[in-house]
């Protein structure tokens, strides 16, 4: 024990290790937390348009399978993915989740951002932010009309949701 409290001491005295205030602790603090919940806000909303942006753009009622997984945004669903993936190193790494078996933080974060997303989604939440969207949604309702580059299958009275 000696030799590590000597070891320790040689390092302070070298400048190698620096003394830093407890104000400096908890700022680093608030800030991780800050970002925390800054990342996991965006992916909660990256899967909640996962699960909104297909459900809302096609007529789902022929259960074509092809159709559906060609509709789905990949990207936004990858970004998603990355973003668990960064919050759960985040939290592993700089809170005291190191404590806990990886497993059981890579379960519950992800379980709780998909639940999340998929209740945003659910939720009114995209019609309430959507209206300020107001002439991007009306050019898409243009493109599928036959008169615009859709097919016109999009708005049939099969769509379901």
């Amino acid at each position: 024990m000696s030799d590590l409290k000597n070891k320790v001491m040689e390092s302070i005295k070298k400048d190698e290790v620096k003394m830093h205030s407890k104000n400096f602790f908890r700022f680093t603090k608030a800030l991780i937390e800050i970002v925390i919940v800054g990342i996991a806000l965006l992916v909660i909303f990256l899967i909640n348009l996962s699960f909104y942006l297909p459900r809302k753009g096609l007529g789902l009622c022929n259960n074509r399978w092809d159709r559906i997984i060609g509709v789905i945004p990949w990207w936004i669903v990858i970004l998603g993915i990355g973003g668990i993936a960064i919050l759960i190193w985040i939290i592993y790494r700089y809170t005291g989740a190191y404590k806990k078996r990886l497993i059981i933080v890579i379960g519950t974060v992800s379980v709780a951002i998909v639940i999340s997303g998929f209740l945003l989604s659910v939720s009114n939440f995209n019609e309430t932010v959507g209206k300020g969207f107001g002439r991007f949604h009306n050019n898409q309702q243009n493109m599928n009309t036959n008169n615009g580059y859709g097919n016109g299958n999009r708005g049939d009275k099969c769509n379901k949701f």
